[in-house]
């Protein structure tokens, strides 16, 4: 049989590439990284809200880096306005007379001190109030904008009792304030919110950026290992007792396998973290109930559940079987441009056919992601392409399956096509790969490979 003696070869393979320091240290490498994203991801909103409210002597928040503001209010606004949202956030009001407002102004010139003194003036006849804030020369110790944060809030506080002193009543001013949701949709279909938009953005870009990293890295690895071998005359010795085709269908399962294995431990150490982490972070304060900090976050949650609906078990193995015929899709490939060398000097070009194809169904698949992000809307003939060409659909296919965008019937002829082409491959190899890998000389063409394949019976 052609293919006796493959498992030799595969053995030999897996356990040489899982020992190699580059599997190693690029496993720590990317696994590392992953769990840094998925620490940011899950503590820096944390970290931000604190950083924007970071807790001052008494436990308050201190968002001001002003402390001491002198109020001289000739308003007449009744109730008066209430700061008490802001002096727990830190910042002292102290209310002045007009004598002691013009001493404190002279006095806060050259003050070394976070204070600033503030004027309200009264309502003209259409009712319009001004209001000066006046600060410390030095900008080491208060600066223009300091002032203009602070005054954004005393404003918002100010116009509400205006609203409660015309009779408006604290729930109505209450209802008034609250935030407007703007949202654009396609006529007749469902909303998507801004959050939604961006996860279904990311994504797919993620998941294929993943997937083009490792199929085309053990890929071309499939490529140097056949012909360091053959270059160096060790193939020669090992035709001696398994056959060609064995050779190389040993090493792309091997190779193959370490890549699945990698991804495993990868996925297993990120899913790791990820669970060891979500209940102390930003996650695990979605999932039990939104603490009053986060309310502005009340949609995140079931926002996430429903663009995750579709990830389960059977999308995971489809990721996985997708992964598995990418892989062999461009390992044959490499293994065929890896055999058809002489010279090591002569790899880069040999995949460098490989390598345009690769990087073309790579951007196939992002081409539409990229269109959406910028507000445009991709044709969909990019779509279908990407998601049915062999050539882009490993990298395309996964996403659209996790994001629901794609039904089991049209998963499976994605899939179909893709294994109908990996065969094609396949049979391409079985038919030249035993005259290319004894050929030495000039390195042998694709389109070669090809007529050699028409004329072999």
């Amino acid at each position: 049989m052609k293919t006796k003696g493959w498992g030799h070869v595969f053995r030999f393979t897996f356990i040489q590439t899982i020992k190699a320091k580059s599997f190693i240290v690029s496993t720590i490498v990317i696994s590392a990284i992953l769990v840094l994203l998925i620490a940011g991801v899950n503590f820096l909103p944390l970290i931000m809200m604190d950083d924007s409210g970071s807790s001052g002597a008494d436990g308050s928040e201190d968002v001001y880096k002003i402390r001491t503001v002198y109020l001289l209010d000739e308003s007449g606004i009744e109730p008066k306005p209430d700061f008490s949202a802001i002096s727990q956030m830190g910042v002292t009001f102290t209310e002045v007379t007009k004598e002691q407002y013009d001493e404190k102004i002279a006095g806060i010139n050259q003050s070394t001190l976070a204070e600033t003194a503030l004027y309200i003036s009264a309502p003209d006849e259409s009712g319009y109030i001004s209001m000066l804030m006046s600060r410390p020369k030095s900008e080491e110790v208060i600066t223009a904008d300091d002032c203009k944060t602070l005054l954004a809030d005393i404003s918002a506080a100010v116009s509400k009792s205006k609203l409660i002193a015309l009779g408006v009543s604290e729930e109505n001013v209450a209802a008034a304030e609250a935030g407007i949701s703007k949202v654009t949709t396609v006529a007749g279909e469902p909303p998507v919110s801004e959050f939604v938009f961006i996860i279904k953005s990311v994504v797919p870009m993620i998941s294929s950026l993943v997937l083009f990293m490792f199929i085309f890295a053990y890929g071309q690895m499939v490529a140097q290992a056949i012909a360091t071998e053959k270059t160096s005359k060790v193939m020669e010795l090992l035709l001696t007792s398994i056959k060609p085709l064995a050779v190389i269908i040993g090493k792309v399962l091997a190779i193959g396998c370490v890549a699945l294995a990698q991804m495993a431990i990868i996925g297993t150490v990120s899913g790791a973290s990820a669970m060891l982490m979500a209940p102390l972070g930003f996650i695990g304060k979605l999932s039990s109930g939104m603490t009053v900090e986060m309310a502005e976050f009340d949609g995140i949650s079931e926002a996430v559940s429903s663009v995750f609906a579709n990830v389960n078990i059977g999308s995971v193995l489809l990721f996985i079987v997708v992964f598995a015929l990418g892989f062999l899709f461009y390992a044959l490939i490499a293994g065929l441009a890896g055999a058809s060398i002489s010279r090591m000097e002569d790899l880069s070009s040999a995949i460098q056919p490989m390598s345009l194809v690769g990087i073309l169904g790579f951007y196939l698949a992002y081409f539409p992601t990229i269109t959406s992000m910028e507000g445009g809307t991709p044709d969909n003939i990019f779509i279908l392409l990407s998601r049915y060409l062999p050539i882009s659909s490993p990298f395309a296919l996964p996403g659209a399956v996790f994001l629901g965008e794609m039904s089991g019937i049209e998963a499976a002829i994605s899939i179909g096509v893709l294994a109908l082409f990996v065969a094609l491959m396949a049979l391409l190899v079985a038919k030249v790969y035993e005259t290319i890998i004894l050929h030495n000389g000039d390195r042998i063409k694709f389109g070669q490979m090809i007529k050699m394949a028409g004329e072999k019976k």
